[in-house]
């Protein structure tokens, strides 16, 4: 029997975390999609990946297929747009989940996490890994809907592999502060599609107003009482927004 072609969709998650997150979307997706999970260096089980943004890129196209359309939650659509703009002829759209193209905010962009706050988690992850990411965690779901419920899901999703190594955390940190993916914005030939949380505490919701004036080929959405995990939170409509997505761009 001939096996039926899907289309490939390739998953990146966050800082912090692991394949696992994905489970639930996974599920919704896989009858119409060939899925490839991406572990980020130095999380789960993944091997350290020595270097920046290009290194860790590099990584994640290793695990990937040589064409995709990509969806890249927080850290994880930072590295999926550097990889838009970048390496071009594999990825043939971008779906930018709860994530930004400068995560910490500056002079001339603050639609992002005050400095101090930054500040604050560089200096606490060092000291104590897992309470750390916990208190991230408590973070990402504040203010959304069902909060309690997706703060659970996302504690048992972190610990469904192993804790991300110290020099992982610190990596990722480095560039989550480092960083600033707006001038890449203006160089991607590819479909491109924010979905983004109303009440997410680290992604403030006026970056949808910055990034149309800036960029106004994007596509944006928003989800009003969602917080930083929306796939988590309000599973179905992520699902739905993204096979919609990925239909019109394979089209």
């Amino acid at each position: 029997m001939k096996a039926s072609h899907k289309t490939n969709l390739v998953l990146v998650h966050g800082w912090g975390m692991n394949t696992a997150v994905w489970r639930s979307l996974a599920t919704s997706l896989n009858d119409e999609f060939e899925l490839s999970l991406i572990q980020l260096p130095g999380h789960g089980n993944a091997n350290e990946v020595a270097g920046g943004i290009e290194d860790w890129a590099d990584y994640c196209l290793q695990q990937a297929p040589e064409r995709a359309i990509w969806c890249g939650w927080s850290l994880g659509g930072q590295i999926a747009l550097h990889i838009a703009a970048h390496h071009a002829a594999r990825l043939s759209a971008l779906f930018m989940l709860a994530s930004t193209p400068r995560f910490v905010a500056e002079q001339n962009w603050h639609c992002a996490m005050p400095a101090h706050t930054f500040e604050a988690f560089v200096k606490a992850v060092t000291k104590d890994i897992e309470s750390t990411l916990v208190r991230f965690l408590s973070l990402q779901v504040r203010g959304s809907e069902g909060a309690a419920q997706v703060l659970k899901q996302l504690r048992k999703d972190m610990r469904q592999q192993a804790l991300p190594t110290q020099q992982a955390l610190n990596d990722g940190l480095l560039l989550l502060n480092s960083l600033d993916l707006r001038a890449e914005l203006s160089q991607l030939s590819c479909p491109v599609q924010w979905l983004l949380g109303e009440r997410d505490s680290l992604i403030p919701a006026c970056i949808a107003e910055a990034l149309q004036e800036n960029h106004s080929q994007n596509h944006i959405d928003m989800i009003p009482t969602a917080g930083h995990a929306p796939f988590l939170s309000h599973p179905q409509r992520v699902a739905a927004a993204l096979q919609q997505f990925c239909r019109e761009s394979h089209a």
